[in-house]
């Protein structure tokens, strides 16, 4: 069944007759029923700084065509704003509140940076113990770096792997969590050890093993026993798998070919430790508050205040340009000094204060979580748009209204800047080309391996050749010229968050004697021909 498509001029010219759904305050949640959204128990004024922002956020949405979105504020530990606005389904009438479920991607990593925290707390772990002596089968491509990687390394993007190719690990992938971290010991790095910042998922999973090495409880099990259930977050889960049976839930959405389209639920179990959990911005206050108040929630302390700080203390200094979106606010004059990373948050300034900040992206929705501790303010917010530029201008939005003296329209100047870089995108474009084949389809087709991936298996379908990857991507191959084609994957979510693999080149590579001997797919690997295995 192929997934509901909108055309996008339609839904611009919808999405100001959005239904909004208001709640200000909750003084307190009570245990609840799986599945049940609570009622609001207590509303208070909305504070005079935020007086102007519900309309706000509904004229950024309909310029980012957002369907849906939700949004919590903490301030002085209190909940103080908690709206939903748009739509959870696109083309349904089922309003966003502030118990609507999204995906939080990769903000997930604090959740298990502060399950490593507790840990430390209770003598069972240190942030610099070697990861061999937790887990002791545990390899990376080089024996020196294997030895001395410690759990801090793996938290703080700094093991010289990078993110790319290794994200096809766990991406649609058939692999489990123990498979993949098996086979980061065949990932190059493509820096020095402790050298640069390079984004890496396969890190934040390796951390979530060493929690259930330590503790003989699954990461899962772990994180909801001593995370979200201490904290009253009882609409949070750490996989997909148990929102079919609940109700109030987002779906996800891309544009995809100048159509937006509602996407299935991406499950990511595989790499969960660095990215599965779903939640409310109801439920993600309460963790925000957890971090202001120094690891302490509503009279329970569940970090010690040395941990709570260590989780926000920067660990190394991030280049600009791997900065990611926040280095896209300093392109429209933020006036951001410094980007570091802690313990799975990153740290940077804004106004003279310092920001604690993650985001995430996976399949058509994004989220952040970001506070300023001194001025005791963090927000939560949600959408079910993949890309997260519109979560950021709200961010700053939000900021400025509380520190006051600044009040600009980031929505409309991040709008500008990301279609200036559009431009420049599209002006790269590699242009087509045509040319016949110097070999038959069946010199093609065949058996090839990567280390890293696996096999994959070129086979023809009709007029055409597909690859199969044993992870579990399958694509269509189209013929540009000689040995060159270019590759589709037939996994549309792929397109909302690895997009620039939908078109990736692939060359087919002689070697001696005129035979294909390698399969090359851009940003995907190098593949040598076997024999059927």
């Amino acid at each position: 069944m192929s997934e509901p498509t909108v055309d996008i001029r339609t839904r611009r010219s919808a999405v100001k007759g959005r239904s909004r759904v208001t709640w200000t305050v909750w003084a307190a949640l009570g245990s609840i029923a799986v599945g049940l959204v609570p009622p609001p128990l207590l509303a208070q004024p909305i504070p005079v700084e935020l007086r102007n922002f519900g309309p706000y956020v509904e004229q950024a949405m309909a310029d980012w065509d957002v369907p849906g979105l939700s949004v919590a504020i903490v301030k002085d530990d209190a909940l103080v704003f908690a709206e939903g606005f748009g739509t959870r389904t696109l083309g349904e009438d089922r309003p966003v509140d502030e118990n609507t479920v999204f995906a939080i991607g990769s903000a997930t990593k604090g959740f298990t940076t502060a399950a490593l925290a507790m840990l430390v707390d209770e003598g069972v772990l240190e942030w610099d113990r070697r990861v061999i002596e937790v887990l002791p089968w545990f390899q990376m491509q080089d024996p020196w770096v294997t030895r001395e990687i410690t759990v801090r390394d793996l938290v703080t993007h700094r093991s010289g792997l990078p993110g790319g190719r290794s994200n096809l690990l766990w991406y649609a992938s058939r692999y489990d969590r123990g498979e993949i971290v098996r086979r980061i010991r065949f990932l190059e790095p493509t820096a020095s050890f402790r050298a640069e910042y390079q984004y890496q998922n396969l890190m934040f999973l390796t951390a979530g093993l060493v929690v259930e090495e330590i503790t003989g409880m699954t990461w899962d099990a772990f994180v909801a026993s001593r995370i979200l259930e201490p904290l009253g977050m009882d609409r949070s889960r750490t996989s997909v798998k148990p929102l079919t049976q609940m109700d109030n839930v987002a779906s996800p959405h891309a544009e995809i070919h100048g159509q937006w389209r509602t996407l299935p639920w991406r499950n990511v179990d595989n790499v969960g430790p660095a990215g599965s959990i779903n939640s409310t911005a109801a439920d993600m206050a309460r963790w925000v508050r957890l971090h202001l108040g120094g690891g302490e929630f509503d009279g329970t302390r569940l970090l010690s205040q040395g941990q709570a700080i260590e989780l926000g203390t920067p660990q190394f200094v991030v280049d600009p340009d791997r900065a990611g979106s926040m280095n896209a606010l300093n392109q429209v004059g933020a006036g951001i000094h410094f980007f570091t990373y802690g313990l799975a948050w990153q740290v940077f300034d804004y106004r003279g204060r310092k920001v604690m900040w993650h985001g995430g992206n996976i399949d058509g929705m994004a989220a952040v979580v970001a506070m300023i501790p001194e001025e005791s303010l963090g927000l939560v917010i949600l959408t079910n748009r993949n890309g997260g530029t519109v979560r950021d201008a709200l961010m700053l939005r939000i900021f400025d209204a509380f520190l006051g003296g600044v009040e600009r329209d980031w929505s409309r100047e991040l709008l500008a800047f990301e279609a200036r870089q559009r431009g420049q995108s599209e002006s790269r474009r590699r242009p087509a080309a045509t040319g016949p084949t110097t070999h038959t389809v069946s010199a093609l087709t065949g058996w090839y391996e990567d280390r890293l991936l696996g096999r994959a298996h070129v086979v023809a379908r009709g007029d055409g050749l597909e690859v199969e990857l044993e992870t579990g991507l399958t694509g269509s191959l189209t013929h540009r010229a000689g040995e060159v084609f270019e590759v589709v994957f037939d996994d549309v979510g792929l397109w909302a968050t690895f997009g620039a693999l939908q078109g990736a080149e692939v060359r087919f590579q002689t070697g001696f004697g005129g035979r294909v001997t390698t399969l090359r797919i851009e940003g995907v690997g190098e593949f040598g021909r076997i024999e059927r295995p």
